[in-house]
C-alpha cells in the first residue's frame, strides 16, 4: 500500500492543511479589525466637533487671561462651572481681545461655550498665549445674520481697524471702547424687521410624560439631533448676582438626582433668544434653548429606577433670570406700551406652571459693590470711581422716577457710562420677586438670604432638596456638599486690593435702599429687612 496514500499520512496531510487554514483565517481576522479601526480613525480625524473637542483637550493645562486680567486653565473654568462642553462651536478670538458677541454684563469665562471658543482656536494659532496683545497680531471673526466678518487687527501701537460693515470702533486698549456694542446691533435688527424673535408665549403647551420628573415630552417632529425627547429645566436659580449663585449651583449638582451635564448660566431667556448676531443668524427658536440642555436631557433619558421611572432633573441657573427684561423695549409687540407686558418670570410660567423658583438675595449695598469689581473688565475698579458711578446712576434713576412708573426705570436698559459697570436697580428685589409671585404660587417659589445661608448651609441645603422634591441623602453625604469651606467665587485677591467702598457711597446707597428694603420686608416677612444692617 502506497505511504502517501496511508491512513496515518493522510491525517497527517488533513491536520497540516487544517493548521494552515486556522492560520490564514486569524490573520484576516486580524487584519479586517485593524483595517476598521483605521477606517474609523480616518473618519473621526475629519469630524470638526472631534478635530475641535481635541483642540480643548490638548490644551486643557494652558494657562492664559481674559479682558479682566484673570488667569484660567481650561481645566479650572469647566470645573468651576460644574458644567460639560457641548458640541456647538464657532470660530473663536485669541486671547487678550474683547470678544463683541459677548454681553459686556456677563463673566466671559463663565460659560463653557466661551471657554470652548477660546479653546478651539489655541491649537491652530501660532501665537504665544503668554504674550501681551500689544505684542501679536490678532484676528478675530464674528458672524452675523448677515454673515458680516470683522476683522481686528492690533499692532504695537495698540490700535485696531476693524470694517466699517457694522460701524464698530476701537480705540486703545487702554480704553477698549466700541462705539456700537453687539446689544445695539441687536436693538437695531430687531426694531427694523430684520431678526425676528419667536414669540414664547405662543409656544406650547407641551403634553409632559408622567414617568418622567423633568419637565420632558415627545416633540411632533423628528429632529436631526439627539435625544428624542425634549426636556426643560426642573428648576429655575434666578440670581441675584455677586450672591452665592455659582456656589449655589455646584452645591446642588451634588446630589445624584440634578444632572451635572448643564451650563450653568445660558442666559437664554434674557438675552441671547434676542441674539441677532448669532451662529447662523441668532438663537431666536426655542430649539435653541432645548440644545443648550441637550446632554442633560440625555442624562435624564438614560437614568431611571427600578419601576422605569426618570427622576432625574436639571435647572437653568441664569442669574439675569430674575432682573433682566431689557429687550421688552424694542419687542414690535410692546412697542407702544411704558410697561412690558410680559417678563422672564410669565415666559417660564407659560413654559412650565410648574417650575421651581429659587432665589437666593444679599444685602443690596453689599452686592452692588462686589458686582461692581468683579465686572471692571479692563481696568482694576477703586472706590473713587465706584462712588461716582452710583451718584450718576442714582441721579438718572431719580429723573426717571420723576415722569414714569418703577417698573418702567427699572426694566429699561441704563444709559451706558464708558468704563464703569453699577447695576443699582438688581437690588430692588422686591420689584424681581412679585413679577414671579404674580405667577407662581408661593409654595413654587424658595427666597434664600445669603447672609444665612452662610452661616447654616447644611439645615438650607436639606430645604431646598425638600424644596425640589428629590430624595433626601445621608448625613454624612449632605454634610460633603454643604461644607462649609468649600465655597465658590470667594473675593479675588484684586478685588481685595482695590479696598471698601468710601463711607459717604454707602451712606448713598443705604438712603436709596431703604424704601425698597422695606418693601421687600413686607413681602417676605422681617427676616429679609435689610435695613436693620444698614443701621
Amino acid at each position: 500500500m502506497d505511504d502517501n496514500k496511508s491512513p496515518e499520512s493522510m491525517r497527517m496531510k488533513y491536520s497540516l492543511n487544517y493548521r494552515m487554514l486556522h492560520r490564514i483565517s486569524i490573520w484576516l481576522a486580524k487584519s479586517v479589525c485593524i483595517l476598521a479601526v483605521v477606517v474609523l480613525c480616518i473618519k473621526f480625524s475629519f469630524n470638526p466637533s472631534v478635530l475641535k473637542m481635541a483642540d480643548v483637550a490638548d490644551f486643557t493645562s494652558r494657562e492664559w487671561s481674559n479682558p479682566s486680567g484673570r488667569k484660567y486653565t481650561l481645566n479650572k473654568i469647566e470645573r468651576d462651572n460644574g458644567s460639560t462642553r457641548q458640541d456647538t462651536y464657532s470660530v473663536a478670538s485669541t486671547t487678550d481681545v474683547w470678544t463683541p458677541d459677548i454681553t459686556r454684563e456677563t463673566n466671559y469665562l463663565d460659560t463653557s461655550e466661551n471657554y470652548q471658543k477660546a479653546a478651539t482656536v489655541m491649537k491652530t494659532s501660532t501665537l504665544n498665549s503668554r504674550r501681551k496683545s500689544s505684542d501679536r497680531l490678532q484676528s478675530h471673526t464674528l458672524n452675523t445674520k448677515l454673515n458680516e466678518e470683522i476683522r481686528m487687527k492690533l499692532d504695537k501701537s495698540n490700535s485696531v481697524v476693524i470694517s466699517k460693515k457694522l460701524n464698530l470702533t476701537y480705540t486703545s486698549s487702554k480704553t477698549k471702547v466700541f462705539k456700537k456694542h453687539p446689544h445695539e446691533m441687536d436693538f437695531e435688527m430687531i426694531a427694523s424687521g430684520k431678526y425676528i424673535i419667536e414669540d414664547l408665549m405662543k409656544q406650547g403647551p407641551f403634553k409632559f410624560l408622567k414617568n418622567f420628573k423633568s419637565p420632558c415630552w415627545k416633540p411632533a417632529e423628528k429632529s436631526s439631533w439627539e435625544p428624542p425627547i425634549r426636556c426643560l429645566p426642573y428648576f429655575y436659580l434666578i440670581g441675584a448676582p455677586k450672591s452665592g449663585t455659582t456656589d449655589m449651583h455646584r452645591r446642588l449638582i451634588k446630589h445624584p438626582e440634578i444632572s451635572k451635564l448643564v451650563v450653568k448660566e445660558p442666559h437664554w431667556l434674557t438675552r441671547r433668544h434676542y441674539y441677532g448676531h448669532g451662529i447662523n443668524g441668532g438663537y431666536s427658536n426655542l430649539t435653541h434653548y432645548l440644545k443648550v440642555f441637550k446632554f442633560a436631557t440625555r442624562d435624564v433619558l438614560l437614568r431611571k429606577d427600578s419601576e422605569g421611572f426618570h427622576n432625574v432633573i436639571f435647572g437653568d441657573c441664569s442669574a439675569s433670570t430674575l432682573w433682566d427684561n431689557d429687550y421688552w423695549t424694542i419687542l414690535p409687540e410692546f412697542r407702544n406700551l411704558s410697561e412690558p407686558l410680559y417678563t422672564n418670570a410669565d415666559y417660564i410660567h407659560h413654559l412650565n406652571p410648574n417650575a421651581k423658583i429659587i432665589a437666593m438675595l444679599r444685602n443690596p449695598v453689599e452686592r452692588l459693590y462686589s458686582d461692581y469689581l468683579f465686572f471692571q473688565q479692563f481696568q482694576q475698579g477703586s472706590p473713587e470711581m465706584f462712588h461716582e458711578g452710583v451718584k450718576n446712576i442714582i441721579k438718572d434713576t431719580y429723573n426717571c422716577l420723576r415722569n414714569n412708573s418703577l417698573r418702567h426705570c427699572l426694566y429699561t436698559p441704563a444709559k451706558s457710562r464708558p468704563g464703569i459697570v453699577i447695576r443699582l436697580r438688581i437690588g430692588v428685589y422686591h420689584l424681581h420677586l412679585k413679577e414671579y409671585f404674580r405667577v407662581f404660587p408661593r409654595e413654587q417659589v424658595m427666597v434664600i438670604k445669603l447672609e444665612d445661608f452662610s452661616n447654616n448651609t447644611y439645615s438650607y441645603m436639606k430645604q431646598i432638596f425638600s424644596f425640589l422634591e428629590i430624595s433626601t441623602l445621608k448625613a454624612k453625604d449632605l454634610q460633603k456638599i454643604a461644607d462649609p469651606n468649600q465655597h465658590a467665587n470667594k473675593r479675588r485677591k484684586k478685588d481685595k486690593q482695590a479696598g471698601e467702598m468710601l463711607p459717604e457711597t454707602r451712606k448713598m446707597l443705604e438712603n436709596f435702599y431703604r424704601p425698597h428694603n422695606d418693601l421687600l420686608s413686607k413681602l417676605l416677612g422681617e427676616k429679609f429687612n435689610y435695613n436693620r444692617d444698614l443701621g
